[in-house]
This record gives structure tokens, sequence and C-alpha cells, in this order.
């Protein structure tokens, strides 16, 4: 029990389970017999490697999905991330777990062990697999830029957010091209004031149609928008910071609005919620 509620606190290792007990002991006391106080570090370890991870994932999994029963309209952030305490190098079977994570309930409702002689490439069509996308949202780093993934997503009646980089050379070049050329577009900005900096960013979407490669829009039919950001970090008695960033999407130019993706984009990579300003306008 106490491992579950540090899972859903977004606890991460056998410290924070025997942190939580021994600051919350009152209260696990009227739900658990703990005659010899809390567990140390070492016990839950030992517990919880003695249970399949697998049975675990299952429980969590009808969990969650009494609390979520459906995905329609909700944004699913796909990340991998590496376990505190563990040594990529070191024994043991798998030091990164792949999550899917809603943001709208702060819950990840499956997760998959990255096996050492993998990559998170392989795991993330199995964790799609158990998912219900129809409706919904999924954001993911440059690693899941992959046709096959792409394809997976909208088959299954979902839609993507997905990171552009250089692992898809030919994609990118066509999307950074397409935005040094002018036409209409939608756009959203955003800054915000805080701890001694301006962050400002602009959002800009064009529609993927007549702008891609013939031979990459035959690759890449899925692909209904393309999205770039640029940030600009302004600091006191400082050169600004500029970096600009690529994305591409199965959200269809017409419908969509340029807020939206900001939010998609803004909730997975980790920018901070605009509190000063918010204009969002399509051009």
């Amino acid at each position: 029990m106490v491992a579950l509620i540090a899972y859903l606190f977004g606890d991460e290792d056998y410290s924070d389970m025997y942190q939580l007990c021994r600051y919350r002991e009152e209260e696990f006391k009227p739900l658990l017999e703990l005659p010899n106080g809390c567990l140390s570090e070492d016990t839950f370890e030992r517990v919880m490697q003695a249970v399949y991870s697998d049975e675990i994932s299952a429980c969590l999994e009808v969990y969650t999905s009494q609390i979520i029963k459906d995905l329609s309209g909700l944004h699913i952030a796909i990340d991998g991330k590496k376990m505190r305490g563990t040594n990529p190098r070191g024994p043991g079977e798998s030091s990164y777990i792949l999550s899917a994570w809603v943001n709208e309930h702060s819950l990840s409702i499956a997760q998959k062990a990255v096996d050492k002689k993998s990559n998170e490439i392989t795991c993330v069509p199995k964790l799609l697999d158990t998912l219900a996308l129809e409706g919904a949202v999924v954001t993911m780093d440059a690693m899941g830029t992959q046709v096959e993934i792409a394809e997976q997503i909208v088959k299954k009646k979902g839609d993507f957010v997905l990171a552009l980089k250089g692992n898809q050379r030919h994609l990118f070049e066509d999307a950074t091209d397409t935005f040094s050329t002018r036409q209409l577009h939608k756009r959203h900005l955003e800054q915000v004031k805080g701890h001694g900096r301006i962050d400002k960013r602009s959002y800009k979407i064009l529609p993927a149609e007549g702008n891609l490669t013939d031979a990459i829009a035959q690759r890449w039919p899925m692909v209904k928008s393309l999205i770039r950001v640029e940030h600009e970090v302004s600091k006191p008695n400082a050169q600004p910071k500029k970096e600009t960033r690529y994305y591409i999407s199965s959200l269809d130019f017409n419908d969509l609005s340029a807020t939206e993706v900001a939010y998609y984009i803004r909730e997975h990579w980790g920018d901070r919620k605009p509190s000063s300003l918010a204009v969002g306008c399509d051009v």
C-alpha cells in the first residue's frame, strides 16, 4: 500500500517510499499494521523485487482505467525516464521506464521497462498497443518521430505532435525551408516575466500540404501541420538567448488553433505556463 501511494504521489524509488512512510506513519496506522514502525529502504527493495513487475503494471493499468475511462480529448505525453539511483552499466534488468502520462489527470496510465538490449523506439509501439487512443493527442520527443509510430497513432484514431530534429533529415529540411517563406499561417505569442528573466515564445503553424516535397509527402501522408517555436530568454545585462524548435502534427491545419498546439508543447516539454501575456491569432 505504501508503495502504491508513493507511486500516485509521483515518487520514484525506495528512499521515497521510506520517507513517505516515515512522515505519514500516524496516518498509515489505521490502515496498516506497523508494529516495528516504518519499513527500511532495504525492506521495500526486497519486497518489491520479489513481486512480478508485469503483474503490478497490469493491476495499475486496471486501476487507472477505472479513473480515466475515456482518453478522448486528453493529452498523452510519452516519455522515457532514467530511474534515480540506477546505473545503466550496472547489473539489473532496466534503468529506463517509458511512461504514458495523462496531463489533465497528472497520472501515468501505462509503463514499459526499456530492456538494456533495446531502446525506447522499440518499446513505444508496445506501449501504444495498450492504449485506446481514439480522440487523444499524443506527444513525444524526436526519438518517437518515426513513420511507423505516427502511422500506429493515426490507425488507432489518435493524433500526434512530435518533435522534429535531424534524425529525420529530409523532413526536417523541408520544414525549416518552409518557414523561410511568407504564406498563410497561424500564430500564438506568449511572454512570461519572473525569476529575473523574460521568456518570449512565438508559435507559428503552417499546413503540410504543398510545403513538403513529393517524396516526403508520400512517406509522411499523416502529417497535416508543421510547427515552429522560437524561444527567447532575456536577462538584465546579458545577451538574449534564442532557440528554435520544430514539430510535426497530424492535427489538421484548418481545424486546430495555435493556442491548442502551444498547450500540448508547453505541457510536454516543460515550458512554464504564461502568466503575463498570451496572444493568439490566425494570419
